[in-house]
C-alpha cells in the first residue's frame, strides 16, 4: 500500500505544510524523530515504536511477530 508522505504526516499528527518535508527528511536520516514522535510513526504504522530503532537483520520480523502472537 503506497500513501503520500503528506498523508502519512498528517495521520501522524504533523502540520500538513510540513508533513512531507519532515518524512523525507526521517527516510533520508537527516534528523531522527524523537520518542514521542516515534510513537506517532509506529502507531501510524501498527508497529511497536522499538521496531523503528532496531537496526539488525532479522529483529525487526521478530518484533513484528511478537506484536501479532500477543494481540492474538
Amino acid at each position: 500500500m503506497w500513501v503520500s508522505r503528506t498523508n502519512f504526516g498528517t495521520a501522524a499528527k504533523f502540520e500538513e505544510f510540513n508533513a512531507s518535508a519532515m518524512m523525507n527528511h526521517y527516510e533520508k536520516g537527516k534528523h531522527y524523530p524523537d520518542y514521542k514522535t516515534a510513537e506517532r510513526l509506529a502507531k501510524v504504522l501498527n508497529v511497536s515504536t522499538l521496531y523503528l530503532f532496531v537496526r539488525e537483520h532479522d529483529l525487526p520480523e521478530w518484533i513484528l511477530q511478537f506484536k501479532q502472537q500477543t494481540n492474538s
